[in-house]
């Protein structure tokens, strides 16, 4: 039987150790979490940007090409009712 207190630690040691470990590896590589961060959302909200203007874009271009149908349908009934004349 156990008692209290008695619980062998050595396992969570190791894995604190390693973490440890694993944040100096990290900082000596130049890998820094919070700048990635800041990193991502600079990335994503650039990506956001560009999808917006591409949006815009197109949107613009089918308003063109609907008004220039319109004006086409106008042209050809000015036309057809010059003919009816």
């Amino acid at each position: 039987m156990a008692t209290f207190g008695t619980r062998d630690r050595s396992a969570e040691i190791d894995m604190a150790g390693e973490t440890v470990t694993a944040m100096i590896v990290a900082a000596d590589a130049g890998d820094n979490p919070l700048a990635d961060r800041r990193e991502d959302r600079k990335a994503a909200a650039e990506r956001e940007r560009k999808a917006k203007v591409a949006k815009v874009a197109s949107q613009a271009t089918n308003a063109m090409a609907a008004v220039r149908a319109q004006l086409d349908l106008r042209e050809k009934g000015a036309a057809d009712n010059t003919k009816q004349l």
